[in-house]
């Protein structure tokens, strides 16, 4: 147990984050179900508490005991140098792929839907939705598209809070209407999202009355928020909301660096000669022989988010447990290792079976994008659009189908395989977006190249959410859905197989969300439900299997071994 009050605090940090009763000292934050995300949310909420650590120390100093060995101690009110956070942010990658994708982009948006308390009070709310509105500087950005792309970030005070909230009377209302209520007026605020004039955030406070938790839809323009800024951007709001209901005029915690200074970050990054030296990575990567699932290429006019088909699917908690734990420990990699190497498998079959036999699967996959790239940036607490988008090669020569998916040895040597790519792509494939869009030396290389062999699959694993449920239900996902997110029904698809999966806390523990989108032209139903079956069915026969595991060469850096190398020395 803990002794030291910096281990009490770690710990408790811990625990809350990840749904525990209680840590010991030497618990794996990731052993424990703790990913990349949530090690930035432990690193912010630390830095509330005074305790100074890195996103990297999670990652190098796993526990309890090691990270309070490593932090260091600062007052928790400890002023910081603001930047320059207002005026013209240069377009970061992620904007960049807006752009060339096309069609109407004011929609484009993330929710969050969440419970909150009963008396919640329009006066308070505004006071707490202005207070995040000027803290947060990527919620006052404003988007000129002509002649060309350009972003401002408006001066604090610019964006007037109340111009953006609407209070909706459902008192009484039975459950099916209040649905009904909640779809319609999320409509009307899609449809006011206006990024040429800074519309960039909707509050829609669905207010049931004195005595009944009422419902908060937030919605933000996806140029402002990602998955993560969510995990701050809605303890911020409750926190401001607290401080105006007893009184108190909100104070936040200063976000250090800001997205505009992400954003020049990033440019100089991208024409730098180690940058540079990435080119030949990526065009060996989008070299891959990949091959589609259709015979169709995409239409961006026919192929657009209102002729989409989905498909959601749920991995039970007793599956979903050993899956984010004791797997990624057992192979000291991470659950994104898993994931991809099931879906590849679960592709590789189907092609098998539909005379299309290639062992290689292209992918591009969604980063958080916050990567340890540039000296004295902290962006734990900044909110913006960071995501990176990068291609990986998921390669199964040689791998027995059979036996791998029936959770045999074969599975083994392909997850090590994925996991020993992933773990080499430099900093976790934030240069690729980098070096196709910021570096007018590569821009074009790149570009062709994704024209001749563009990736069909995307993935996106964003995360556990809800995960301190245990707490309390205010500022927290609401029963009837947790957003309502999405874009204009005009919006080109990107990828003929869209995926992206979460984990959400129940009162049964975790569950595994995979939500599948596709263009119905290209692909059909049973298409995709036949192979997220086989996916689903990999991960659920290697949960209940003894994890075999092991090493790979990226776990060994002061040595110069192969695979074959470690794999007999764990033999001996």
């Amino acid at each position: 147990r803990p002794t030291t009050e910096t281990e009490k605090v770690l710990a408790g940090l811990f625990a809350d984050i990840l749904n525990l009763d209680h840590v010991g000292i030497d618990d794996s934050f990731f052993t424990l179900g703790g990913d990349s995300i949530l090690s930035i949310q432990l690193v912010s909420r630390a830095r509330t508490a005074g305790i100074h650590i890195a996103a990297r120390d999670v990652f190098e100093h796993k526990t309890v005991a090691a990270l309070a060995r490593t932090a260091r101690h600062q007052p928790a009110t400890e002023e910081h140098t603001p930047d320059i956070a207002t005026g013209e942010v240069p377009l970061t990658p992620i904007i960049h792929w807006l752009r060339e994708r096309g069609g109407p982009t004011d929609a484009f948006h993330q929710a969050m839907f969440l419970q909150v308390p009963a008396n919640l009070g329009l006066n308070h709310l505004t006071t707490a939705v202005q207070t995040i509105l000027d803290h947060h500087d990527a919620l006052r950005l404003r988007l000129t598209t002509q002649p060309h792309w350009t972003l401002n970030a408006l001066p604090v005070g610019h964006i007037n809070a109340a111009d953006h909230i609407t209070r909706v009377d459902i008192t009484g209302l039975p459950a099916h209407d209040a649905l009904t209520t909640f779809t319609h007026h999320a409509e009307q605020a899609r449809n006011r999202l206006n990024p040429a004039n800074a519309t960039l955030v909707q509050i829609i406070w669905f207010d049931a009355g004195p005595r009944t938790p009422g419902r908060l839809l937030i919605m933000i323009h996806h140029l402002a928020v990602d998955g993560v800024s969510w995990r701050i951007l809605t303890p911020d709001l409750a926190a401001a909301w607290n401080q105006a209901a007893h009184g108190h005029t909100p104070t936040l915690q200063p976000a250090t660096t800001s997205f505009r200074t992400w954003a020049h970050h990033l440019h100089r990054q991208a024409l730098t000669p180690q940058r540079e030296q990435e080119l030949e990575l990526w065009t060996n990567i989008l070299n891959a022989p990949d091959q589609s699932l259709s015979d169709l290429p995409l239409d961006p006019a026919r192929d657009v988010t209102a002729t989409a088909g989905t498909l959601t699917t749920t991995l039970p908690a007793h599956y979903t447990e050993p899956l984010l734990t004791t797997l990624p420990d057992a192979y000291h990699g991470k659950v994104t290792d898993i994931l991809l190497t099931a879906l590849a498998l679960a592709i590789c079959d189907w092609r098998r079976h539909h005379h299309r036999t290639n062992p290689h699967v292209l992918v591009n996959l969604e980063g958080h994008g916050r990567e340890d790239i540039t000296p004295h940036t902290d962006l734990t607490r900044t909110i913006g659009w960071f995501t990176s988008l990068y291609p990986v090669h998921l390669n199964l020569d040689d791998i027995d189908l059979d036996d791998a998916i029936s959770a045999g040895p074969s599975l083994t040597t392909a997850i090590k395989r994925v996991k020993e790519h992933l773990r080499t792509t430099p900093d976790n494939g934030i240069g690729y977006g980098l070096l196709r869009y910021l570096n007018p030396h590569t821009t074009t290389t790149l570009k062709n190249q994704e024209h001749q062999n563009r990736p069909h699959i995307s993935f996106n694993y964003l995360g556990r959410f809800g995960t301190d449920t245990h707490h309390t239900h205010n500022w927290t996902p609401a029963p009837e859905g947790a957003a309502f997110s999405g874009s204009h029904p005009n919006h080109p698809l990107t990828h003929t197989l869209d995926i992206n999966a979460a984990t959400w806390q129940t009162p049964t523990g975790p569950q595994l969300t995979i939500t599948c989108t596709w263009p119905q032209a290209l692909l059909d139903h049973h298409t995709v439900q036949t192979i997220t079956n086989t996916w689903t069915n990999i991960l659920k026969t290697l949960t209940t299997q003894p994890h075999t595991g092991g090493l790979t060469p990226s776990d060994l850096t002061l040595l110069n071994l192969t695979q074959n190398d470690i794999d007999e020395l764990e033999l001996d």
